[in-house]
């Protein structure tokens, strides 16, 4: 009776020498053809197939392959459900970029971590206990295709965050925060992923966003309180999208409603920024845009 094959996956692309090589090292000899999608390994018990690392834990998990190696981070992606068994480290250059800085550097309360997209358990925990902000973009993150941020294990660890958009298609800081938890509610199949401290989820995530944020900017006081900015909004409380509510729940309307923002008047340090719903300064800022937008085109 033959013995059992191992169908294990390589993947193909920047890791494909760099497997190679760790083979090498474990007394396995790896070789590659141009024209084929099966590698040849001195080992008769080991069958080899070329995969991209994208789609490697679908291949597991369908049972194609026995095992594969990949990137932690397509795991999640995919959300596959397969079984880690070691991490492998090829290099430095390879390794994930928050084990690398948090490797590297002293990360503490003075840093913010942009993203953060993919992350493995230790890095939930040490990211956390290392009291630096994760700020996250979840609506750019979206439309890049990047990928779901793991939230509930990071705030069950004691992490911090802060919302904000580095993309020109949303800065509506509400819409970001129903964008965290929808694409949490997606991924885990569950309801009120960020409750933990509030029933009103909406409620909960604007105060976490708000002390992340302010820890994010560098302002010790944030709030009504003594020493803060005077950095206030003021809603209009006639607006279908309020009515009705109390101040416990006016805050899971403004984040979960996807309607236009029922705001009034915007204050930022002591200046009246937005009047009825107005920006003071916006039939100036529009004819600015567009003329840097056209000659933007003819620089074309």
């Amino acid at each position: 009776m033959s013995e059992p094959t191992l169908k294990l996956g390589i993947p193909a692309g920047s890791l494909q020498e760099a497997t190679a090589q760790l083979f090498k090292k474990a007394g396995y000899r790896i070789s590659f053809s141009s024209r084929s999608y099966y590698p040849t390994i001195d080992d008769e018990r080991i069958e080899c197939l070329l995969i991209r690392a994208q789609e490697m834990a679908r291949y597991v998990e369908q049972g194609i392959l026995d095992a594969g190696i990949t990137g932690y981070d397509w795991v999640l992606e995919t959300n596959a459900t397969v079984v880690e068994v070691c991490e492998l480290v090829f290099s430095k250059v390879s390794r994930r970029p928050v084990r690398w800085l948090l490797e590297n550097h002293d990360v503490d309360h003075r840093w913010c971590l942009v993203h953060a997209t993919h992350m493995d358990h230790d890095e939930v925990d040490a990211l956390a206990d290392s009291g630096a902000v994760a700020v996250l973009c979840p609506s750019t993150e979206a439309n890049l295709g990047d990928g779901l941020f793991g939230l509930r294990p990071y705030l069950e660890s004691g992490g911090r965050i802060a919302i904000g958009s580095d993309s020109h298609i949303s800065i509506n800081p509400f819409d970001e925060l129903r964008w965290l938890e929808y694409g949490q509610r997606l991924a885990s199949q569950s309801r009120n992923v960020a409750a933990f401290d509030d029933a009103h989820v909406g409620r909960e995530l604007f105060k976490r966003v708000l002390e992340g944020g302010a820890q994010a900017s560098g302002q010790g006081i944030n709030g009504l309180e003594k020493g803060a900015p005077a950095d206030l909004v003021a809603l209009d409380d006639d607006d279908p999208m309020l009515l009705g509510h109390s101040d416990e729940s006016r805050l899971d309307a403004l984040v979960f409603s996807g309607y236009r923002l029922p705001i009034d008047r915007v204050m930022v340090a002591g200046r009246w920024c937005v009047v009825d719903g107005m920006h003071v300064t916006r039939a100036d800022s529009r004819a600015v845009y567009g003329d840097t937008l056209a000659r933007l085109e003819l620089a074309r």
